[in-house]
């Protein structure tokens, strides 16, 4: 169909929903999409960690 699976997906889907979801302005969803990114955040990990095959298998059998 020359377009990706995820714009191929997007197109169904709000195709098949937009009869059941009611229609937002802009300034709704950018309310909307400020709300659900207040749930963004950073990881802090206060140690280094070591993502070699090591350390992973010692960690695994502590």
């Amino acid at each position: 169909m020359g377009i990706s699976p995820e714009t191929l997906a997007t197109a169904l889907l709000e195709q098949h929903f937009s009869q059941v979801l009611p229609v937002f302005t802009d300034v709704q969803k950018e309310l909307a999409q400020a709300k659900f990114e207040r749930h963004f955040g950073t990881l802090n990990i206060h140690n280094s960690t070591n993502i070699d095959n090591e350390s992973i298998d010692a960690d695994l059998t502590s």
